[in-house]
């Protein structure tokens, strides 16, 4: 009994110095083999949930879940770590291996959660993983406490300056457009600062640049140049365990939906980038997690004159902008409720609405996500404006969807969405609407290779848009090659900088190095 004893506490102290080690075997193995159902439900809550990398003490139920199933299905990791211990030094081990190891929340128990630590999250690999910018790291952890002296038991005060960045060129080519070539060029440097406090609090800073630049032309005729500097991100933040307040220009962004996101209020997200690039949004953000996996919203805007997501006015000067959120754990998945009120400036529309310098604007967000045989969502909007602005009066957005992985090869996964867009000036009257479905397919051909195809059919009308998509990832660059065909007229709501870059007929080529 006291050599198992010993054995046992042995690989607790050696499982904490090799957690760095096993999270990438875990990463591997879950997203390439036979845990990729798993891979994705997991990819989905860190999407509900922590879309701009903050890590809640209310993901630790569904992570233990999610990720329990996966290690019954293989005692590949729990294996590593046991003979590691048995063989390597404990006494040299922990300190060799977990130097410059932050972790900024740790949950001790079966299984833990470290979350996107700077001194581990990699810069963002443009879309060639499920969780956008930032990527999870998981680490197995035995029943222990850590030792008083251990760099990461929450008793010192530590801190870390990363800087990192991503360097994106591209090519597009669309012989029958105004400018049929097209170069560009974008590069994000980032600065992150983290200082761990006692009690796992947490005070970090994010600083990042938007650079970018292209030219357009059509050979010995014409060109066309375009480019700017300006902030991507410049924020600062305090969290806890259960309580986490950012301040400054962030990306917020929730919901369900996957593509055609009704509550894409205050981003702008192309499901057909890569990248997934969007502008943030100025003011301050509050979340408090419950223990009960339950979670609540309230933020506040200021300085975001310009529309953003599914606004066709902007935002009147020196107005504020509030709202708030609540999530609520249901049996077999999640609900959401979310409000926002702003003060719509409704001038230089041409005419096609009442002018109005300040009209009163109120939005209601209603979303909910089951994990059945197949996830399944819905997800609604609906924006009610105080002044008469004929059919802009009243918006509805209504998305209903669903996604799941077949069991072919080695695994096609498969998202369809249809989205309803209404408008008029009553409420739910559905005189003036819109009908788009959209069918996403993405098959990993090996271990660096991922094939993509979006379809979008606009059935008001009678448009089919059309997207493939051919990806080569590493570990700090990627490979895109992208086609499509599409209307010459594009309707689909997307980021200025790439919205008439798929319009027509045309091949863009895409590059992206981490550093």
């Amino acid at each position: 009994m006291k050599a198992n004893a010993g054995i046992g506490a042995r690989i607790r102290e050696c499982s904490r110095g090799y957690c760095f080690i096993v999270n990438r075997l875990y990463c591997f193995i879950a997203g390439r083999l036979s845990w990729r159902t798993y891979y994705r439900k997991l990819a989905r809550q860190w999407k509900i949930g922590a879309r701009d990398g903050v890590v809640g003490a209310q993901f630790s139920i569904a992570l233990r879940l999610y990720l329990h199933k996966a290690i019954q299905s293989s005692y590949l990791c729990i294996l590593i770590v046991a003979l590691t211990a048995l063989r390597a030094n404990a006494q040299h081990l922990d300190t060799q291996l977990t130097a410059g190891f932050q972790a900024p929340h740790f949950d001790s128990g079966l299984l833990g959660w470290y979350g996107p630590s700077p001194a581990v999250a990699a810069p963002a690999r443009g879309g060639g993983t499920p969780f956008g910018r930032f990527r999870p790291v998981f680490a197995i952890a035995l029943p222990g406490k850590l030792p008083p002296d251990h760099p990461n038991s929450g008793d010192k005060i530590t801190d870390t300056l990363i800087f990192k960045g991503q360097l994106i060129t591209w090519a597009n080519i669309n012989p029958a457009g105004e400018l049929p070539a097209w170069l560009g060029g974008r590069y994000l440097p980032q600065l992150n600062y983290n200082l761990s406090l006692p009690e796992n609090r947490l005070v970090d800073v994010e600083a990042s640049a938007n650079l970018f630049g292209n030219i357009g032309f059509h050979p010995f005729d014409t060109a066309a140049t375009g480019g700017d500097i300006r902030p991507y991100r410049l924020w600062a933040r305090f969290s806890a365990p259960q309580f986490e307040f950012r301040l400054g220009l962030q990306k917020i962004n929730f919901g369900s939906a996957s593509l055609l996101r009704p509550l894409m209020w205050f981003d702008q997200i192309d499901p057909r980038d890569p990248i997934q690039f969007t502008d943030g949004v100025w003011g301050a953000l509050g979340r408090y997690y419950f223990l009960n996996n339950a979670n609540i919203w309230l933020w506040g805007l200021y300085g975001n004159d310009n529309p953003k997501g599914w606004e066709f006015a902007g935002t009147s000067r020196r107005q504020p902008e509030f709202g708030g959120r609540i999530q609520y754990p249901i049996p077999h998945g999640e609900a959401g409720f979310s409000f926002h009120r702003r003060q719509a400036d409704t001038r230089g529309l041409n005419g096609s609405v009442p002018a109005f310098e300040a009209a009163p604007e109120n939005r209601f967000g209603l979303d909910l996500r089951l994990d059945l045989v197949v996830g399944c969502w819905v997800e609604a909007s609906w924006v009610n404006n105080r002044r008469p602005l004929k059919e802009f009066t009243n918006q509805e957005l209504i998305n209903v969807g669903v996604d799941y992985t077949f069991g072919v090869g080695n695994g096609l996964y498969a998202i369809f969405e249809q989205l309803l867009v209404s408008s008029g000036e009553e409420a739910f009257s559905f005189s003036n609407t819109t009908s788009l479905s959209l069918l996403s397919l993405s098959y990993p051909i090996g271990l660096f290779d991922n094939l993509g195809a979006i379809v979008y059919i606009d059935w008001a009308n009678g448009k089919v848009y059309n997207f493939i998509n051919w990806t080569i990832q590493f570990d700090r660059t990627a490979l895109y090659v992208m086609g499509y065909w599409n209307p010459k007229d594009n309707r689909i709501p997307t980021q200025n900088s790439t919205q008439n870059l798929y319009s027509g007929l045309g091949l863009q080529v895409l590059v992206l190095l981490n550093h």
